[in-house]
């Protein structure tokens, strides 16, 4: 199931990049303000020390004004004005006239030009330095992403040992959507792995046991025609074993293909579960007995009513009594119960066999796996039965389990919804 979301998680990169940009911004008028005072100061610093000095008592007058004002902020006024400059020569220098000298300066003649260009300057820097940071947090938020989408297309081409580099120690704060989404496709392409993985076992699987049985066939037909063997009843008996069995593997291969393909229809009615258990348990007390083996059922009601699919459940109990009395040496005894807990349907085969190995538990229902790798397909099976077992019982709404009983042997335990 998709991991939902939160709302912080889902406009994170959002965020991040409207702070980045709101950064940005901020730092390139800061530098542009900067830069234009720092341009302001200089022309300051190289006017002439009388000229500075009216500047700086003006610049005081409108300060005081608006303090005693409180109307609005003290802006110089920039209309014409005459400074009146008065020098007082050395005692070596003959005096000046008497007729003091007026300087006047032009409105706007020189500040605007001055203006013009610290302005152009500092928005031409702040530009630069506002995009070599743009670039920077881009490229920092973009690298996952094309480690992402390279590892895509190394999936594409075939390569499913591709993963993805992540932090494993990332922090809570650093876990956003790309952290989630390399997760994830790290994830994918370990499950893409791993089935395919599968697949070739399957097909291997599968081409093995189909020519065990062709195999054995064609040397009891060519012994035949070469006269080796009589040609009776025993030998006719033998040809049809392996037919048989291949016939079961082929409906069994069907069978998984069309469960896994979501085409298998169930014929779903109400169907009374203990009196099938009982039919399905008498028709295996003939192949139990051949094998020295007793089978005993026991049910807590007489009608047990379920809705499901009676020949997909016949199969199943089928299975695992196969199975049973396959695993249970002579002697032994298969317990077989039905019983209603609440709203489900338990049914339980119970043996006292050797029990199931340990490492074998956690895979005794995949296909073609077999507990004892040294049993033949005569005497082990398909290694499709428990497969079947569990994808006919989820078809049902239902679960099945296989466990340990400590002395007794194995038990399967089959979960329908009552």
């Amino acid at each position: 199931m998709a991991r939902k979301l939160s709302r912080p998680s889902i406009y994170s990169i959002a965020g991040r990049l409207s702070l980045m940009t709101l950064a940005v911004v901020i730092l390139t008028n800061l530098i542009t303000v900067g830069f234009m005072q720092y341009q302001s100061w200089q022309r300051f610093e190289n006017l002439p020390p009388n000229l500075k000095q009216v500047l700086q008592q003006r610049w005081e007058q409108d300060s005081r004004e608006y303090k005693d004002s409180k109307i609005g902020p003290a802006v110089p006024n920039v209309q014409d004005f005459t400074i009146q400059v008065v020098t007082t020569p050395p005692l070596t220098i003959s005096p000046l006239p008497e007729q003091p000298r007026m300087v006047k300066v032009p409105r706007g003649l020189r500040l605007r030009d001055d203006l013009q260009n610290s302005l152009l300057v500092s928005t031409l820097l702040g530009c630069l330095i506002g995009a070599a940071l743009a670039v920077f947090f881009s490229r920092r938020l973009a690298r996952p992403l094309e480690a992402i989408a390279h590892a895509a297309a190394q999936v594409s081409v075939g390569d499913l040992s591709t993963r993805v580099e992540m932090p494993s120690n990332a922090p809570a704060a650093r876990q956003d959507e790309v952290f989630h989404l390399t997760q994830h496709f790290n994830l994918m392409a370990e499950t893409l792995q791993r089935q395919e993985q599968e697949r070739k076992h399957m097909i291997a699987d599968i081409a093995h046991e189909l020519r065990t049985p062709i195999a054995v066939m064609k040397a009891k037909l060519d012994a035949l025609e070469d006269g080796i063997v009589p040609l009776d009843q025993n030998a006719v008996q033998r040809l049809q074993v392996q037919t048989a069995l291949l016939s079961r593997l082929v409906d069994d291969l069907r069978t998984l293909s069309l469960a896994d393909a979501g085409k298998l229809d169930l014929s779903t009615q109400v169907v009374d579960i203990a009196a099938l258990v009982e039919n399905v348990v008498s028709e295996y007390q003939t192949v139990a007995y051949r094998q020295k083996v007793q089978v005993q059922m026991n049910s807590s009601d007489d009608t047990i009513l379920i809705p499901g699919d009676p020949d997909r459940l016949a199969q199943v109990i089928s299975n695992l009594l196969e199975n049973a009395v396959r695993y249970t040496p002579p002697q032994g005894q298969i317990h077989v119960a039905v019983e209603r807990i609440q709203q489900r349907v338990t049914i339980r085969v119970q043996d006292t066999g050797n029990g199931i190995p340990e490492h074998a538990l956690p895979h005794i229902f995949e296909r073609f796996y077999r507990a004892d790798g040294s049993r033949t397909r005569e005497t082990g099976g398909t290694g499709l039965g428990l497969a079947i077992v569990r994808t006919l019982t989820e078809l049902h709404g239902g679960s099945v389990r296989a466990w340990n009983q400590h002395g007794s042997g194995a038990v399967f335990q089959v979960e329908l919804q009552g």
